[in-house]
């Protein structure tokens, strides 16, 4: 008897990506064959098939968050809003209107300190805007020198554009967070379903060989030997191998 053994692989120590790449990879090459499979090899490979689909779902982090274009859109208001309360303040502090000069004084004064905010990182700029919006708020001049000014309903849409970003910005790296968490709490399940799977492979090669079983062995062990060296950390005695 010719005993069918895969190289050893240390999948375990394999990073996550690594292992959906590895399972994808075998399930591919292996789905073609499973009408010769038999019923126990079959099942595992639906296993493998299954969680590993989970797995890809969670990592799948070239995927847009629905969140992003709602994210997006309130930065530009936002962005846009302060570019239009800068300009409109600059252009009044050379208005030969003295009520209207003195109101652009007072906000010009009282923005100083927030020129340029639009060109921080997005959740600085965030952090940012609501301490101006929060001093704004708290001054009856600041609101009466933007109402003489016509932008009073521009500082109302900056704040409301702030506060829809950095709720949407939370919730978007609160769903990343989690989409991690399930991503590692899946590992485990699909090196087992891997490891059982690739054991099914090599009791068929080794007991009921056919050209078509023997050509997919080799092909599945070629695919292990390619993930060997990315294999990393110190090996364990209670680690999972293959």
């Amino acid at each position: 008897m010719d005993e069918k053994k895969f190289s050893t692989l240390y999948v375990a120590r394999l990073a996550v990506e690594e292992i959906f790449s590895l399972c994808k990879s075998t399930i591919d090459l292996s789905t073609p064959l499973s009408e010769e499979l038999g019923v126990v090899p079959n099942a595992a490979l639906t296993e493998l098939t299954e969680v590993n689909n989970k797995l890809g779902a969670a990592l799948n982090k070239s995927q847009k968050s629905e969140l992003s274009g709602l994210i997006e859109t309130n930065d530009k208001g936002r962005d846009g809003d302060l570019q239009e309360i800068f300009r409109t303040k600059n252009l009044y502090l050379r208005s030969r209107d003295a009520a209207k000069k003195k109101a652009a004084e007072e906000l010009d004064y009282f923005l100083s300190p927030y020129k340029g905010v639009y060109k921080l990182p997005l959740d600085v700029e965030s952090g940012v805007v609501s301490e101006m919006m929060a001093k704004y708020n708290a001054s009856e001049a600041l609101k009466a020198a933007a109402t003489a000014l016509g932008i009073d309903g521009i500082f109302t849409s900056l704040g409301t554009y702030n506060t829809g970003f950095d709720t949407l910005y939370k919730q978007r790296t609160v769903s990343a967070a989690a989409r991690g968490a399930s991503a590692s709490s899946l590992r485990n399940k699909v090196v087992s379903a891997y490891m059982q799977f690739t054991t099914a492979i090599e009791q068929l090669a080794t007991f009921v060989p056919t050209d078509a079983l023997i050509s997919l062995f080799f092909q599945l062990d070629e695919v292990r030997k390619q993930y060997h060296p990315l294999e990393g950390g110190e090996e364990k005695e209670d680690e999972k191998k293959s």
